[in-house]
């Protein structure tokens, strides 16, 4: 029997995902599912993907590699030197997206392989769940404990779902990506769907949501946002209003995350505003970058290569400052980490401190263009991705990538598959 090229594309992308459902760590940065970026690659060398290319939204994203080679040499020439492993995460992060775009596997598919996914979460959860309460709060390793939590405001941060990752906050980011390929399957017949099978669907959505609840990630907010537009989609019909201001939900959210990460939330005052006015702990780092960034015309063109944010980071730090906020958090012998060295935890500084303002420019031109003409689920993924980049960098995660490159094809496939016809019963 001969595989077509669908066929194979299909199957690397699956065994991809797997790999990295597993979460398998080789060496450094590397995992088991980059053992398959050759195959990708060989197949990315076919006339139609260069093709493509020319078509929106793929020239904003090669402005941006292109933007950011050229700042990487500069880097590299200069004095701070730059072995450009920047550059090397975002092309390969891009070319595992032309790939998965151009070669999108079969909805029903994924709705069956990502449905298996999910359900292997909830078991790891509801075992760890078991082993927390007949072990004496034990665990399977499936949970992230933090002691630095306990006898504070957030002592319910004490314990995290992780699932095999070792940060709660990334099962967060991941978790979206088998919800949306799963939604994306069901989206084409969710609107002839019986009312025993959105009683089915929508216990399903609820049990899917009870491990990432127990992550008490933020960044559940973009399962969350897929979710409201698959069943903003299907209730169109009957409910248009609701469903064309639904959107205002996931910008409600977003904001309220990002209060949290701007101020100090728990403890709140006892008096009015009842909020506090020090700034969050991630703020530390992020107005660190600001100012790096900000500091020189040079650095705001170019950015700076890692070796020369790592010298510069020291300079702009405020010791007193960030102790008074670590202070809040029960943290502050952890001072010394953030005068010395942190990551900007935000995806838009991150990108301009390493390549400068041109490319951040062309990468939110990418990011725009990607959602003119996309899907509802796709659009409002991209919303709620836009916020999550305030708090983290999360654009080096490549289920992201993943979950972006699937749901742009949602409006074609829409187009493509045809629901099964309704069932008449026979009347009385």
């Amino acid at each position: 029997m001969t595989l077509t090229r669908r066929q194979v594309a299909s199957t690397i992308i699956l065994a991809y995902i797997s790999l990295l459902f597993l979460n398998i760590p080789l060496r450094g940065p590397f995992f088991a599912a980059d053992l398959l970026a050759p195959a990708i690659a060989i197949m990315l060398l076919e006339r139609r993907v260069f093709t493509a290319l020319r078509r929106p939204p793929y020239p904003a994203l090669l402005a941006f590699l292109a933007i950011a080679a050229v700042t990487t040499l500069c880097h590299a020439i200069g004095t701070g030197g730059d072995n450009g492993y920047n550059l090397a995460v975002f092309l390969y992060l891009a070319g595992l997206f032309v790939f998965v775009r151009e070669n999108p596997p079969p909805g029903k598919l994924l709705a069956y392989y990502s449905a298996a996914l999910c359900a292997l979460i909830l078991l790891a959860w509801l075992a760890e769940l078991t082993a927390f309460i007949i072990c004496d709060r034990g665990t399977l390793g499936f949970s992230y404990i933090s002691t630095q939590m306990d006898n504070t405001a957030m002592s319910f941060l004490s314990r995290r779902f992780a699932f095999t990752f070792q940060n709660p906050n990334t099962l967060g980011s991941f978790y979206v990506l088998p919800v949306a390929m799963l939604l994306y399957g069901l989206a084409p017949r969710a609107r002839h769907f019986t009312q025993k099978q959105w009683l089915l669907c929508l216990l399903g959505l609820a049990l899917c949501l009870l491990p990432l609840i127990h992550s008490f990630s933020k960044h559940a907010i973009l399962t969350g946002a897929v979710m409201l537009a698959f069943l903003t989609d299907a209730c169109r019909p009957r409910r248009p209003r609701l469903s064309r201001w639904s959107w205002l939900l996931i910008i409600a959210v977003g904001l309220v995350c990002t209060a949290t990460v701007l101020w100090v939330v728990f403890p709140l005052k006892s008096q009015w505003p009842f909020i506090n006015t020090t700034s969050g702990m991630y703020m530390i780092h992020q107005s660190i970058y600001a100012k790096m960034t900000t500091s020189t015309a040079k650095g705001f063109l170019l950015g700076h290569s890692p070796g020369e944010i790592a010298r510069l980071y020291p300079q702009f730090a405020d010791r007193d400052a960030i102790r008074n906020t670590l202070e809040h958090y029960n943290a502050a012998d952890v001072l010394d980490s953030f005068a010395s060295f942190m990551d900007p935890h935000q995806e838009y500084l991150n990108i301009l401190s390493l390549f400068g303002i041109g490319a951040l420019v062309a990468m939110l031109a990418f990011w725009i263009g990607c959602g003119i003409k996309a899907s509802t689920m796709a659009r409002y993924f991209l919303i709620a991705l836009a916020f999550c980049c305030l708090w983290d960098d999360l654009l080096s995660k490549r289920w992201l990538w993943l979950t972006a490159a699937i749901l742009l094809q949602s409006n074609r496939d829409a187009q493509n598959e045809t629901p099964p016809a309704a069932t008449k019963l026979p009347e009385a």
